[in-house]
Parts: C-alpha cells; structure tokens; sequence
C-alpha cells in the first residue's frame, strides 16, 4: 500500500512538472497603441495627400507587423526597445503587394517595455530628407505641364471648379463627350531618371472609365513605349466617382531601358465599352527617385 502511494505521488510530481515544460509561463506584453499617424510634406515636393494603409512595425529591428490604426500591438520582453515605424501603401494600388513606401521617413521612438503597460504612439510622416528634388511634380494650379498628343480627340485642361477640384486652386481635367473615343497626353519636357533605382509615380486622380499610364524611353532618335498599369474608374456603389490616391512602381521600366537619356510620362485612354462619355480628373503628379 505504501509502495502505491509512493509511485502516485512521483508520478503527480512528474506530470506536474512536464506540465510546466509543455505550457511554460507566458511572458505578459508591453501594447503599443497607434491611435492615428500624421503626414507632412516637405518644401519643394507638393501636397501632403497620401494614401498610407497601414503602419509596418519593428522593435528593434525585428518586424512586428503591418497594422491598419488605431491599432494595438503587443511587444513582448522587458527593457529599452528601439520601436520602428514605417509607413505601408499599397504597390501600384494592389493589396497583395503591400510595402513600406520608400521615400517616407522612418519613426524611431526609444521605448521602455513594461508588462501590462499600454504606450501611446502617433507616428508623424514625411518624405525623407536625403532625396533629390522630384523628377517631375505637377500641382495644376497654375495650368499644367501636359499637352495633349496630335492624335488625341480630348484636350487636357484645368479645372477650377470648386465642385471638380481635389485641392488648391486647380486640377486636371479630361472630358470624352458621345463623339470622342481617344485621349492622350505627355508631359511637356524630357525627364531624367536614374538607372536602376527605386521611383515611384504619385497621383491623385478619379475617373468613370479606365485609363493607362506609362513612360516613354528615348534613346537618341529612338523611342521606346512602355506601359505602367491600366487604372480602373473608381466609382463606387453608387456609380460616382470618387478621388483615390496610388504609387506606381516604376523601377523595372526604367531598368528595363538603360540606355534611355531621358523619359515621357503619358496617359492614355479609350472610352470604356458602354460608356457614351467619360470623365477623368487627376491632381498632385509627381515622380520621385533615389
């Protein structure tokens, strides 16, 4: 009887134990809360419109990851942590491809992690202050640097339109009526981009019908088309069209081109199937670099 007992008691003693080992302690988080972020422009690179989705996060260099605020987020360890915060978009528009936005600036908060202790954090943005100045950077309030192409049946004008402009005092505007099918239009002059690195395309724009953008390489006497994204109208439930903001990734064209002297951005667009006119307003153009 005392043998049985004692073989019961080592065994509660052994269970106990792996039981411990199988389901250790867990460590109780620090939460850092991300009620909002602000963004900033800087001199000489236009409006503040940004289409940031959501914020990356690192302690210390370890990524955490990427929150759409007001967020949450549980740091787990004890002591100073440098926390990141970098701002997210969506890559050329597409929610698959979500990155951290190169050309913004890091946030980097010095933070002592406490258990049960709850920090809050509004990150504030802006462009980083080691890039040139944009390639290309297009506000429309004082008329625009886009001409339409010879071939084009609409013009490119500006509108100052309170009910048509997204900000400032002027915007972009394209207007395909029942008669016109075709519109097309470039910027005025050559563009010189770097080879091989990172450049983006910023725009703010709304549209009832699908358009394209791309670069134009030239080569010398050579001239070379190259297709960026096709852009679908962003209209909502209710068949209006509202303003959205995108980053284009350019790098792979002009890689693509290394013996190009300079570029061309254009816009391209025929009137959608169905459609007997359409609409196209575009604002904030720029093209930033490394």
């Amino acid at each position: 009887m005392k043998t049985t007992l004692r073989l019961t008691l080592v065994l509660l003693v052994l269970i106990s134990g792996s039981c411990n080992v199988i389901n250790p302690a867990e460590e109780v988080p620090t939460l850092v809360h991300i009620p909002a972020f602000t963004f900033e422009s800087v001199s000489g690179f236009g409006s503040d419109s940004e289409n940031i989705t959501e914020v990356w996060v690192y302690a210390n260099d370890q990524y955490l990851g990427a929150y759409s605020v007001p967020a949450d987020v549980p740091v787990v360890g004890e002591g100073v942590r440098t926390m990141t915060f970098r701002a997210g978009i969506r890559n050329n528009g597409i929610s698959a491809t979500r990155i951290p936005y190169p050309f913004y600036t890091d946030v980097d908060i010095s933070l002592l992690l406490e258990p049960m202790k709850r920090d809050t954090i509004t990150p504030a943005f802006t462009y980083r202050d080691d890039l040139p100045d944009p390639a290309l950077l297009d506000d429309f309030d004082g008329g625009t640097i886009f001409n339409e192409a010879s071939d084009s049946q609409a013009s490119f004008l500006t509108t100052q339109d309170d009910n048509e402009v997204f900000e400032g005092s002027g915007s972009g505007k394209v207007f395909l009526d029942t008669e016109e099918t075709i519109f097309k239009a470039e910027n005025s002059e050559f563009i010189e981009l770097p080879f091989n690195k990172r450049t983006f395309f910023e725009m703010d724009y709304k549209c009832d019908n699908s358009f394209a953008i791309g670069l134009f390489a030239f080569d010398g006497s050579e001239e070379a088309k190259n297709l960026a994204l096709i852009l679908k109208p962003t209209t909502d439930d209710n068949g209006q069209a509202q303003w959205n903001k995108i980053y284009i990734d350019l790098q792979q064209i002009v890689a693509a081109n290394p013996n190009a002297d300079n570029f061309k951005l254009y816009i391209e667009a025929v009137k959608d199937s169905g459609n007997s006119t359409a609409t196209f307003y575009f604002d904030n153009f720029k093209i930033i670099h490394f």
